[in-house]
């Protein structure tokens, strides 16, 4: 396994393979934090809704008190989005602190 005791393995809840696999590993490995973020996932990275508006993704994640838009629009970018979010969350808690500035 290349994820070291106590590391975090980030993953899509909405596949079907990633959520079969995050819950194999998680069994399996009881040091390693799984972090789910997407529509069907629970906690703070949860996509709680999406739409297009003006040509551009306009989507709400849980833990974030205003929504976010993207220029490009698709569900996947707004998914890649929380990811990538949870990511920064996750190694930079710091830059949580403020998060209007994630929105400026």
């Amino acid at each position: 396994m290349l994820l070291p005791e106590g590391g975090s393995l980030i993953y899509c809840a909405d596949d079907a393979g990633a959520s079969g696999a995050a819950g194999i590993i998680a069994e399996k490995n009881p040091g390693i934090t799984v972090l789910p973020y997407g529509f069907s996932a629970a906690g703070d990275f949860r996509l709680e809704w999406y739409r297009v508006e003006n040509e551009k993704a306009v989507f709400k994640i849980a833990c974030f008190d205003e929504p976010f838009m993207l220029s490009i629009p698709g569900r996947y970018n707004a998914l890649n989005t929380a990811g990538a979010l949870m990511l920064i969350r996750r190694l930079a808690p710091e830059a949580f602190t403020n998060t209007e500035t994630l929105n400026a």
